[in-house]
């Protein structure tokens, strides 16, 4: 016995018809796609295609190409559980699996001028659509160069997300400051760095729940040779955590 098919449109995407799946009723299926799908976040690197984690978590996205009606309700309830984690970095934006959203401008502003960005076409734009649960890894150097092109890749994925029309009501947000300097004394980054980085965040409006990791450098790398931030510093970057909530949080 032959088994059953499905047809696909133009597009290629698979048209709608009743299977299997559709006949059992809806909590039966709610509970396929709760052992399907990850309730950890999706990982930024790389993974095997058609799955969602590299744990032992059975987790896969194939039944998303059963058909529409299968598609459109398995991933609603995807995107409504989901963190998806998205790292920014002077290479570009990765989106979970590695896939690049954008490539390197390797003269990074060098030759004057704004920073060139340079966006992959069509990468993960039914994320970009449809995401409400992210977690932003930001990696900023502190050398003028890499930060400009750090802060402009910022910029450009709140523009993608705006533009999408992102359903965003989940953020979880955290900077890794890095230092290429070799000799002494080592730079460091300040409040205002921090500021000018995290600004274009703000136009992301009426999330549900908005959470900060650390922003302001750890006492490693940066502390012995460069002097650790003062009180008064420590204090400028809880205010700025807090602005930076309050303006996310806040009804349109």
């Amino acid at each position: 016995m032959e088994p059953p098919h499905y047809a696909v449109d133009s597009r290629g995407a698979p048209q709608s018809q009743t299977s299997l799946l559709q006949r059992l009723p809806v909590e039966l299926r709610l509970q396929i796609y709760d052992l399907l799908f990850p309730t950890k976040s999706v990982p930024y690197h790389a993974i095997t295609h058609g799955e969602l984690r590299h744990d032992a978590s059975p987790t896969s996205t194939k039944i998303l190409c059963l058909n529409r009606d299968t598609h459109a309700e398995a991933s609603a309830y995807l995107y409504a559980r989901t963190v998806f984690e998205v790292r920014i970095t002077p290479s570009g934006i990765v989106l979970c699996g590695g896939r690049y959203m954008t490539y390197p401008a390797y003269d990074f502003g060098k030759h004057g001028g704004p920073t060139k960005i340079f966006g992959v076409e069509g990468a993960w734009d039914g994320l970009l659509r449809n995401v409400r649960r992210l977690e932003l890894r930001i990696t900023a150097w502190v050398q003028g160069n890499l930060f400009d092109m750090v802060a402009a890749y910022v910029q450009y994925f709140v523009s993608r997300l705006l533009d999408e029309g992102a359903p965003l009501d989940q953020l979880r947000v955290s900077v890794e400051w890095q230092n290429g300097v070799t000799n002494f004394p080592i730079s460091r980054p300040t409040v205002d760095m921090a500021r000018k980085l995290l600004q274009p965040l703000t136009l992301l409006k009426g999330l549900r729940d908005v959470r900060f990791g650390r922003v302001d450098p750890l006492p490693v790398g940066f502390a012995y040779s460069a002097g650790y931030y003062s009180v008064t510093e420590e204090q400028q970057y809880v205010e700025l955590r807090e602005w930076l909530t309050g303006e996310m949080m806040a009804r349109t």
